[in-house]
Order: C-alpha cells, then structure tokens, then sequence
C-alpha cells in the first residue's frame, strides 16, 4: 500500500510572491489602573521627594514606572517593570557627571 504526501506542486514555492499571507492575531491591549491609585501613588512621591530634597526620586519614578507598565495589559498578560530606584539612582550620578564634564563656557549647538 503507497501513500502519498502531496505532489510536487504542493511544495513550497522559493517566489516570495507565491508565499500566503500569515496568519493575523489580533492583540487586545488594555490599561488595569485606577487614576485614585495613580494619584495616591503620585502625591506619597511628590511628598517624600520634597522632603528629602530630591534624594528620593529614583525611586518614585521606579515605584511609578511599575505602577504604569504594571497596569499595561497584553491579551490578558501584564506587563512587567523590574528597574529598581538603586539602578535609576546610580544613573541619575553618572548621567551628571557626564553632563559635568562639558566645560560651563562652552557653546550648545
């Protein structure tokens, strides 16, 4: 007993034309957060930023990014934000030193 797989003329064809069209996926995108949320969240930041003297903004701008990309939703998948204030800190400082490295009688173009 044969069997047959197909002829020749079922094989894919090397013409980029000749190739059908992909399948299309319709991605549902969705924002889960609450803007009483967003606000509480934003007023605790502003307050503890404002007492430590901006010392405290790496880490309200990581709490905030989480709560945003957090709230971001993908065909029933959250997104995830896994910066910490630490690593935001430690660029914030190396960010100013190099903008510190300019000389202050230089020309910005």
């Amino acid at each position: 007993m044969e069997q047959s797989f197909g002829s020749a003329s079922a094989l894919p064809s090397s013409d980029p034309q000749a190739a059908a069209p992909a399948a299309r996926h319709n991605i549902i995108l969705a924002y889960a957060g609450q803007g009483i949320d967003y606000l509480g969240l934003q007023f605790v930041n502003w307050a503890l930023t404002l007492v430590t003297l901006g010392f405290y903004y790496p880490w309200a701008r990581a709490r905030e990014l989480n709560f945003m990309i957090g709230s971001l939703v993908a065909d029933r998948d959250a997104f995830t934000f896994h910066g910490t204030g630490r690593e935001l800190f430690w660029g914030f400082l190396r960010g100013g030193r190099c903008s510190s490295c300019r000389s202050p009688g230089s020309a910005i173009s």
